[in-house]
């Protein structure tokens, strides 16, 4: 009994579906990902997504690493973000010093 599909038909359709979900893997996972930004002149109430502040000086980058990390953990937290995370920092940021 034959079902009328070549198998040549078949291995090409299992080929496209592979390559099919191959790409919405890798989309997912770069969607996930996420950059946030500290720089001088930046705002620790602003959301560190963009790396100027905007024109009209409400939303920027970060102005400390300590706020980026807090933003990093709370995110993760909320289930907001799963993918690599990446914090850009800016020349001239002022680094506190850890307490032991």
């Amino acid at each position: 009994m034959t079902t009328g599909i070549c198998p040549d038909s078949l291995r090409l359709a299992k080929t496209v579906l592979l390559i099919g979900l191959v790409v919405l893997v890798a989309t997912r996972a770069r969607a996930e990902s996420l950059t946030l930004h500290v720089a001088p002149g930046g705002n620790d109430s602003w959301s560190g997504r963009l790396a100027e502040p905007n024109p009209t000086g409400t939303d920027g980058p970060f102005a400390s690493v300590h706020r980026a990390q807090k933003a990093i953990r709370d995110l993760r937290q909320d289930g907001k973000v799963s993918g690599p995370v990446t914090v850009l920092i800016r020349a001239s940021i002022d680094w506190p010093r850890r307490s032991s």
